[in-house]
């Protein structure tokens, strides 16, 4: 997504934010997009962007390809222990916060 947000800029836009602070980055970055389509509610966000475009929804349209991947019925926190918690926890703390994704395994 962040790779699509500076392929769109305009180049005044992109010269703009050269130099940046990183709030200065995210502002913009929150400003330019607009929806997002979260996996965990995928089908009713899906439904609402397509009403938004006025695009049909055609929810049996939608791949299930990973479905069966997982043959393990563990959750995914029983994967991390945690320094790996830890490291995810830094590595993406900007979805943790704007997208309010629960801190706790």
């Amino acid at each position: 997504m962040v790779s699509l947000f500076w392929f769109r800029l305009s180049e005044d836009e992109r010269d703009r934010l050269k130099d940046a602070t990183q709030d200065e980055l995210k502002t913009a970055f929150l400003r330019w997009l607009h929806e997002v389509i979260r996996f965990e509610s995928l089908l009713p966000d899906l439904e609402r962007v397509c009403g938004q475009l006025d695009i049909p929804f055609k929810p049996d349209d939608v791949g299930r390809y990973k479905s069966e991947s997982r043959i393990n019925p563990a959750p995914a926190s029983a994967y991390y222990d945690d320094e790996s918690t830890a490291s995810v926890r830094k590595l993406c703390a900007f979805e943790f916060e704007h997208f309010g994704y629960s801190l706790t395994p």
